[in-house]
């Protein structure tokens, strides 16, 4: 089984900016073979995890065969932990306005603090 993982708050005010509903419905087409199948013709078999904080109920829909599971509440080392075990990372930026504004303004600044830092 392969494990997906999308990091950050699920539920909320900040909701909307992560579709894990429509994450999950993809991840379960690829299950159904609708997006490709295993060399030897069998199911693919994948799950997701969600890191991060849970406000509320998160609608997250279901697998078919894998699991949909909510990695929240943890402690600091374990939930570095869980984001370093991460195989697939997706990022999960739903919104045009938040990639057009808040991502890019992060982006230059981390850049611009590299290039000041020499990395």
């Amino acid at each position: 089984m392969q494990t997906f993982s999308i990091q950050g708050n699920f539920g909320g005010k900040h909701a909307h900016r992560k579709n894990v509903k429509g994450t999950v419905d993809c991840l379960r087409q690829l299950e159904q073979g609708k997006m490709g199948s295993a060399p030897d013709g069998a199911p693919l078999r994948v799950g997701i995890d969600l890191i991060g904080h849970v406000s509320g109920d998160v609608n997250a829909g279901e697998l078919k065969y894998g699991k949909v599971r909510f990695l929240s509440d943890l402690s600091a080392v374990d939930y570095y932990a869980a984001i370093a075990r991460a195989r697939f990372m997706i990022a999960a930026i739903g919104e045009d306005e938040y990639v057009g504004g808040g991502v890019h303004a992060s982006a230059a600044q981390w850049v611009s603090s590299s290039d000041q830092e020499g990395i």
